[in-house]
């Protein structure tokens, strides 16, 4: 069975991170490319990313990026 995410770097740029306690957020754009279900993925689009300090280090409790429509039109794709 083929991977369905595989090949890939995405890298958060723009970055802007806030601390508050043992919570701290980050945004900014993730751009990257990949290969997803056996097609090439480009993508650019804005993301947050929510952290909660635990024994250990920061853990992300929270992830959400735009739609990406790159994505969309894989799944497009995959439905046909």
């Amino acid at each position: 069975m083929a991977e369905a995410a595989a090949d890939g770097k995405i890298e958060i740029q723009d970055q802007i991170v806030r601390v508050a306690g043992d919570i701290g957020y980050e945004v900014g754009v993730e751009r990257g490319r990949f290969r997803f279900a056996g097609h090439d993925v480009s993508i650019d689009q804005r993301v947050t990313n929510v952290y909660r300090r635990e024994p250990g280090g920061w853990k992300m409790i929270h992830h959400h990026t735009d739609t990406s429509p790159a994505m969309i039109d894989v799944v497009d794709k995959l439905q046909k």
